[in-house]
């Protein structure tokens, strides 16, 4: 089902943007995120759907995908059409789902007037879901096979957030450029404006102070400018970082 490879595409995509990204359990509490990603959420636990209603009617931005809310907690299949519970804040019901051999592959083509601006064409393979779809926005469509034109990619504002849904398991990049602008869209501060490959950036913070952690696991020296604003605590004085080397800034909180 290549589960574990559609988080980590997710997770490695939300973090190249600067971000403290948290792995959070069905149960958690969601007040404080302005953006949740549910990857392939095959099991809702009791109530889960309308916890997410609720955190998108809030003002949140939910990224749900492909093969999401089919069962409950007990493995049971949900009847009436899924993702379960969320087919009016997303706008879809999901018909089918076609699995691709593993050297079969599809491609996502953006909408001229999609409102994200995406203009690349991404490949998708191993599964693509086919959507019906009654009032959310197609961002994207499918390019090839009996479901050409179908919708890849979809938008819905419900209440005050937004509800985006992912219908195939795309290549890296689509997630890159579509968590990039929804960082943008949803307010997400970022600490660090550019995070040049093989830089991690994490943030810690008290009542008082925030510390900023920049470590390079690249194998190049460069350059992460940082507000003059915070106080170097560990490593150089320089916003060069070697390779291998971490950098401890902190600043006071207003």
């Amino acid at each position: 089902m290549y589960y574990q490879e559609c988080v980590l595409k997710q997770y490695r995509a939300l973090r190249e943007q600067g971000l403290n990204v948290d792995v959070i359990s069905m149960e958690h509490v969601l007040d404080g995120y302005k953006i949740l990603a549910v990857p392939m959420a095959y099991l809702f636990c009791d109530g889960y759907e309308e916890k997410l209603r609720d955190y998108v009617k809030q003002g949140g931005t939910l990224v749900l995908s492909y093969w999401s809310g089919l069962v409950d907690a007990t493995d049971r299949c949900f009847l009436f059409g899924t993702p379960y519970g969320l087919m009016d804040v997303t706008g879809i019901r999901s018909t089918e789902i076609d699995a691709l051999y593993d050297w079969e592959e599809n491609h996502a083509v953006p909408n001229p007037s999609n409102h994200l601006n995406l203009q690349k064409t991404y490949r998708c393979n191993h599964l693509c879901e086919l959507l019906e779809v009654s009032d959310a926005e197609v961002l994207m469509r499918y390019g090839e096979d009996f479901y050409a034109g179908k919708a890849a990619l979809t938008h819905k504002t419900y209440g005050n957030g937004h509800a985006y849904y992912v219908a195939a398991d795309m290549e890296y990049a689509f997630y890159h450029d579509l968590y990039k602008r929804l960082v943008k869209e949803a307010e997400v501060k970022l600490l660090v404006k550019f995070v040049p490959e093989g830089i991690s950036v994490n943030t810690r913070a008290s009542d008082k102070l925030e510390y900023l952690f920049l470590q390079n696991f690249g194998r190049k020296s460069v350059a992460v400018p940082i507000s003059e604003e915070y106080e170097v605590v560990y490593g150089e004085e320089s916003e060069v970082i070697a390779p291998l080397k971490t950098r401890i800034l902190k600043k006071k909180l207003k």
